[in-house]
């Protein structure tokens, strides 16, 4: 189930860097939920940049 929130561009920025692989880490413990969250940033970043390009 999704859920819309709003963030200005300049939190849309922030989250795009935040969640750029080369910067994110996972720091868990278990391989597969390390997967999961590495996917989980991409697709955070994803969003975050189409919402800013306006896409």
């Amino acid at each position: 189930m999704g859920k819309s929130v709003y963030f200005s561009d300049y939190e849309l920025q922030l989250l795009i860097r935040a969640f750029d692989m080369a910067n994110f880490s996972a720091e868990v413990d278990d391989q597969e939920e390390e997967e999961r969250s590495y996917a989980a940033a991409e697709n955070i970043r994803e969003k975050a940049e189409k919402a800013y390009r306006g896409y």
